[in-house]
């Protein structure tokens, strides 16, 4: 027996070391560095800890900004993230927010709608990316994580003949490009500006701050609410492509749908029960889309994916502060980079909103806000 395993473990032996050569081979022919894995523990402490922190998908990364908070601020939100990954970023960076930390947490049209990523190709799925510990990656394979992370050897073979096959491929297709006859070139005409077509820009005109006789002065805006009606107004047709993609893209059964609430529900409560038990004050807000969308959606679409599984969701008598209902960011193409993405105009206003919501629920103070500094 004991000379089986010795066997069988100088097998394993030099096949590893095989392995590790055709790595190291793979990795110069195509001028690659071997990178130990990156957080592999959860964030150590640091001195001065966050005090607000937001969660949440690409609507919140884009429309909520602490620039003019007067607070330690850190952004947990990325693309596509959902409430169990916002709860794994929440674990990775526990050690590093404060006691009584404010934690956004967003609520959006995909929030409880969206599906589980696919589990059969997490291997490319972003949160493998080495920026979130493997003790709290949720539903991690094991044995994926160790393959790509830590021994990537073991696949120098298969990712070699992949690079070949993309490098064949490329070659056949520059030689296909370089035989095909090229179309005739037609001369550029030019381009007639209609004359009656409002005068609206994608960005506000610098305000004249010299000294001049007669300059005007930049309007400092108090309020929150005056900077929102004073919003330059751009109407909302450029948005119309948007709507197209984002209602298919919805309304697709794979993706998005009714299935996916029970359980994005449950991730959701488990979110904010782990941000009571830390101290934490966790407060949802949604992020406003367009009317456009809304329209292309349905009447009954925010009432089924958002308010619907937000009111049979325990979510502990946190508060709930609703933006989706403003119309002036709804129907302001000016507020909007596409049609469910704030602009940054637009974020720095629903921020300055945010702020003054915090301050009128006492949650922060007014020497925390930053807005209305000279």
């Amino acid at each position: 027996m004991f000379r089986l395993f010795t066997k069988v473990g100088l097998i394993l032996f030099i096949a590893m070391l095989l392995s590790v050569g055709v790595d190291a081979l793979y990795r110069q022919a195509n001028n690659l560095k071997y990178q130990w894995p990156q957080n592999i523990w959860i964030k150590p402490q640091i001195p001065n800890k966050y005090q607000i922190v937001k969660l949440g998908n690409s609507h919140l990364e884009d429309g909520l900004t602490f620039e003019h908070f007067k607070m330690r601020s850190f952004s947990l939100a990325t693309v596509a993230q959902s409430y169990e990954y916002d709860l794994a970023r929440l674990k990775m960076y526990s050690n590093q927010i404060d006691k009584g930390a404010i934690v956004i947490i967003n609520v959006s049209p995909l929030s409880f709608s969206q599906g589980k990523p696919d589990k059969t190709g997490s291997l490319a799925y972003k949160y493998y990316d080495g920026s979130l510990s493997p003790f709290v990656i949720p539903n991690l394979q094991v044995g994926n994580y160790l393959e790509t992370r830590i021994v990537p050897f073991v696949r120098a073979v298969y990712l070699w003949r992949i690079t070949y096959a993309k490098k064949v491929q490329e070659i056949a297709m520059n030689s296909y490009a370089a035989n095909f006859p090229k179309p005739q070139e037609k001369k550029a005409e030019p381009i007639i500006f209609p004359t009656d077509s409002p005068n609206i820009q994608d960005t506000p005109n610098p305000p004249n701050t010299t000294n001049t006789p007669g300059a005007i002065k930049p309007k400092i805006y108090k309020t929150a609410d005056e900077e929102l009606a004073s919003a330059p107004y751009q109407s909302d047709e450029r948005l119309q492509d948007s709507v197209i993609f984002m209602v298919d893209k919805w309304r697709d059964p794979s993706q998005f749908g009714s299935k996916y609430i029970d359980t994005n529900s449950k991730d959701l409560e488990a979110l904010i029960k782990y941000c009571l038990n830390h101290k934490w004050r966790p407060i949802l807000i949604s992020i406003p889309i367009s009317q456009r969308l809304i329209d292309g959606l349905g009447p009954d679409y925010m009432q089924a994916y958002v308010y619907g599984p937000l009111k049979t969701t325990n979510i502990h008598n946190v508060e709930f502060i609703d933006f989706s209902g403003y119309k002036q960011f709804r129907e302001n193409a000016y507020l909007l980079s596409n049609s469910d993405h704030l602009s940054s105009q637009g974020a720095q206003i629903l921020s300055h909103l945010l702020m003054e919501r915090l301050v009128e629920k006492g949650y922060l103070t007014k020497e925390e806000d930053g807005y209305n500094d000279n």
